[in-house]
């Protein structure tokens, strides 16, 4: 078996591609080109909003969002950092995100606008979750401490140095639940 990843980050295969192809187009999205430049210039605004914001390696930041671009961001934000990404299926139930949520611990959440309702609702019941990030929509404003491209605009696009090691986990998924509770 070929080990094509090494003893090297997530962040770090990001970074040496950027250095490799910085205008080479990492990602397709509609009418919408991001190159690994720009990749990693959002990724990097990204990670340091979770640090700003108080995430820790190891903590928990759970996502639900259909697909877009700012998965990514987040994503490698988060591996970046060292938190590790939850992703949660958008179809998922109210009780379903309490069990996520609670069950991995999550200190932050970022999602939709069209699931705030949803996620408040839970949210509620959650002790370990610290912030609600939306990423936005018509109804909401820009200029919010809640939505995510307001938060990140402003943040430096430096590259992140933080100890984070190869066998550090990224992101935690979870199976579907159909004979049990969902394992994560």
């Amino acid at each position: 078996m070929m080990d094509i990843v090494g003893n090297r980050t997530v962040y770090s295969v990001l970074k040496e591609q950027v250095k490799k192809s910085p205008v080479k187009v990492f990602l397709y999205y509609e009418n919408q080109e991001y190159t690994f430049e720009e990749m990693f210039r959002r990724v990097n605004q990204t990670a340091n909003f979770l640090k700003r914001a108080g995430v820790k390696k190891g903590e928990k930041v759970s996502v639900l969002l259909d697909n877009c671009p700012e998965f990514y961001f987040i994503w490698f934000g988060c591996a970046a950092v060292g938190a590790v990404m939850v992703p949660i299926n958008t179809a998922s139930t109210c009780r379903e995100l309490d069990y996520f949520f609670t069950h991995s611990d999550s200190v932050l959440v970022i999602t939709d606008s069209k699931y705030d309702k949803q996620v408040a609702e839970v949210c509620n019941n959650v002790k370990s979750i610290k912030q609600v990030i939306l990423l936005g929509g018509k109804d909401q404003e820009y200029n919010t401490n809640r939505n995510f491209h307001y938060l990140i605009s402003s943040e430096s696009a430096k590259e992140i140095s933080q100890e984070v090691f190869p066998n550090d986990v990224c992101a935690m998924m979870y199976t579907s639940g159909t004979t049990a509770k969902p394992k994560g």
